[in-house]
């Protein structure tokens, strides 16, 4: 089965070796790898050259102007041949096993359109694991927990029937693919191992550049997101509690950033009566002095002492 590897590349001189390297060593063998450089500034475009001398894999490469990461991506899904895609980011891995686990789940399971599958999410100095949320797929989409762009395997008929990745989207982008694909009828497979290395971003990307909009755009999706449930009749008491903490969460991370629109958010969408959970975002910690101080408080006591303390 031909897996077609698409990696999207904006001046990635410094990730590209570890990247592809992970895709050279994957176990599976029948792969075809596509490059994407999105009008990179650096030496992006030689090193994709001298690694393509490397390759075990027929290697192919195109070179646009810089157009973003979902412009790269559909670029590179036009010229794939692969019946299933996987997407990586050109400063993420692939641990070996990673492609053969999932072409094995897909021969025991032919009809599977999409594999969710957790991922290690690597910063400087520690690591930890987002596991996918397998109770319900419209609860995992709201709280992000189906997987990332890279830990997933999707088969490359709904991408293509779903309009693949919007362009104008700026951030949220897997979040908005994977609301359109999951109001289809399809087979999805929550995978409980992790094979993929996602490495933080600590400069250049949307979320680190553009913090404010970034939570307000995921804010929206969300509520795109309850507006369809409600119309479908498909909005449950777990997809409306994973709905308020996710925006709870959006919420008070954008305090950091914008206090006055966060307070305006959190009055139209949460209110007092709310009480939040444990989440990725929101520690025990928190929940306790929300308990007593409510939000604003806890905010600024947070806000105070957001250096010193894990939040």
């Amino acid at each position: 089965m031909l897996i077609s590897v698409i990696i999207p590349c904006y001046n990635s001189e410094l990730t590209l070796d570890s990247c592809l390297y992970s895709v050279f060593h994957q176990t599976h063998t029948e792969l075809e790898i596509i490059c994407i450089n999105d009008g990179s500034t650096d030496d992006t475009l030689n090193k994709l050259y001298l690694l393509k001398d490397s390759s075990p894999f027929p290697f192919y490469i195109l070179n646009q102007e810089n157009k973003g990461a979902c412009s790269a991506r559909n670029a590179g899904v036009e010229i794939s041949k692969g019946e299933y895609l996987q997407f990586l980011d050109s400063d993420d891995e692939l641990r070996p096993r990673k492609i053969e686990n999932q072409v094995q789940i897909i021969k025991e399971n032919p009809n599977v359109d999409i594999i969710f599958a957790p991922y290690v999410k690597r910063r400087r100095n520690s690591k930890h694991m987002v596991e996918v949320y397998t109770n319900d797929q419209w609860t995992a989409l709201i709280i992000g927990r189906v997987g990332c762009t890279c830990s997933n395997l999707f088969r490359k008929k709904i991408i293509v029937d779903n309009n693949s990745w919007n362009e104008n989207c700026i951030s949220s982008q897997e979040i908005d693919l994977m609301f359109r694909i999951l109001q289809n009828r399809l087979s999805v497979f929550f995978e409980e191992n992790s094979f993929t290395i996602v490495n933080e971003r600590t400069s250049g990307s949307i979320s680190s550049t553009n913090k404010v909009e970034n939570w307000e755009r995921a804010i929206q999706l969300r509520l795109k997101i309850k507006e369809y449930l409600i119309a479908n009749n498909k909005l449950t008491r777990e997809r409306e509690n994973g709905l308020k903490q996710i925006l709870f969460d959006c919420i008070r991370m954008m305090y950091y950033e914008d206090k006055r629109k966060a307070i305006m958010y959190f009055n139209q969408l949460i209110k007092n009566k709310y009480k939040p959970m444990k989440s990725l975002a929101t520690s025990r910690l928190y929940v306790f002095f929300y308990s007593f101080l409510g939000f604003q408080r806890t905010q600024k006591l947070f806000a105070r002492f957001r250096k010193k303390i894990i939040i």
